[in-house]
Order: structure tokens, then sequence, then C-alpha cells
């Protein structure tokens, strides 16, 4: 029988402010050199000063990143506390995120800072306490055991929500609305070719795949993994 039930539930909004003091308002700079060199300071005697187009360009709008998390949780105790089982299941939208992100080479820049993006984390927490032993004896044994599920999911992205891919090719970072952030694509060797005669012909065109040969023969196919795992869990016995 159930010695203890509680059901618990909660609802907050809190802020962050991971941007610095000065981070809404363009940069300036008294070196007036081109981007990368030794520096110019002064013009005819005078000092120098300008916008730092090295920095991100920023706005006047860029405010603190807000999350809003509901929890809803159980705490039950079962046979004098022998069995303890917790869970909960969180939803957490974080809103606003400050990013940064490219930024066409013609405007000067290489990357503007905005409240651009919203992510959202969902998951399941459970942990259960076991003591396997009558509370009387002199010794113990207990098991702990604990699960974690975690989905992240992005809600919203700049320029319409289109994706946003950087990287290298063989290690791309993809973010994509509805999809889990920061995904991979990478490149799965199927092969190893002694000869550019060896490498597969492609179906669709008829011809090998070029690609693969510029590589030093080694064939690769692009592939999508996403970062991190879908659950963690863990046990523990003390005796």
């Amino acid at each position: 029988m159930a010695d203890f039930i509680k059901i618990r539930g909660s609802y907050g909004i809190t802020g962050n402010d991971p941007a610095g003091f000065y981070d809404a308002y363009r940069a300036l700079t008294t070196n007036v050199d081109y981007r990368g060199g030794s520096g110019i300071t002064s013009y005819n005697g005078s000092g120098t000063i300008a916008y730092d187009f090295g920095s991100a360009v920023t706005s006047r709008e860029l405010g603190w990143e807000e999350s809003k998390q509901m929890n809803f949780g159980l705490d039950a105790h079962f046979l004098n506390k022998r069995i303890i089982l917790t869970g909960d299941y969180y939803i957490r939208d974080s809103e606003s995120m400050i990013f940064n992100y490219a930024l066409p080479v013609t405007t000067g820049y290489t990357e503007a800072k905005n409240n651009l993006v919203s992510v959202r984390n969902s998951g399941v927490e459970l942990q259960l306490s076991l003591d396997l032993l009558p509370h009387n004896w002199d010794w113990s044994w207990t098991i702990d055991a604990n699960i974690a599920m975690n989905k992240n999911q992005i809600k919203k992205l700049p320029n319409g929500n289109r994706s946003i891919v950087t990287g290298a090719p063989w290690m791309e970072w993809i973010l994509t609305v509805g999809r889990p952030l920061y995904e991979i694509t990478g490149w799965r060797s199927n092969g190893i070719y002694a000869t550019d005669d060896d490498v597969p012909v492609d179906p669709l065109t008829g011809n090998r795949y070029l690609w693969e040969i510029r590589i030093r023969n080694i064939m690769a196919v692009s592939i999508r993994r996403c970062a991190g795992k879908e659950f963690h869990w863990g046990c523990f016995v003390t005796m």
C-alpha cells in the first residue's frame, strides 16, 4: 500500500542576459587599418575612430532571453519507504535566444547578433529507490535507479526560418526548425579503392562518384546524426 503520495506542479518565467553591457550598440575602434593590418590609429596627427567592422552587427532591440517552464511531478512512498518513486515531466520554452548568424561579405560585417532563435526542451525524469531488507536488520541492501529522457526542438530561426549550416563539409552543424538543436552531417566511409576504375558508378548519372575520387578514393556519403543521446540512465547498488 502507498504510505505517501504527493502531486506537484509549477510554472515560471525566468530571464537570462548573456550579452555584454554595450552589445546593443555598434562597436567603435581606434584602428582604421584594413582587417588584419598592423594598425593605423592616427591621421595627419589626429587620433582616428571608426565603426568596428570586425565585430557583430547588433540591434538596439537586443534584449534578455526568456524561458517559460512548466513542471509536473509525483512523489510516492510504498511499504514504509522501502520503495520510493519520484517522477517529473517538464516543458521549457526558451524564446528570443541571442544568436550570431553570418552576413554576406558585401555588408562589410561578418555576422549579426540579435534575439533570433527559440527552442523547446521537454522530457521525463524518473527515479526509483528500493530498500530490499527490513529496517531492523543489521545490514542493508539498496538499489537506486534513474532515467532521464530529453527532447529538444527548434521552434524559430531568422530569415524566415531558413536552415543554418556551418562548419566544414565533413562535419557540418545544422539548425532546422522542427529538428533537434545542432544536428551533425558527416561522412561515413564505404570502402577504400585501389584505382579510380574501382570506384562505384552513380546509377542516376552513369558516372563514377567524382567526389570520392577527389578524397583519395575513400567513398563517403552524407549522413545525419543528432548530437547527444536520447536518454541517460544509471543504477547504483549499495550493501
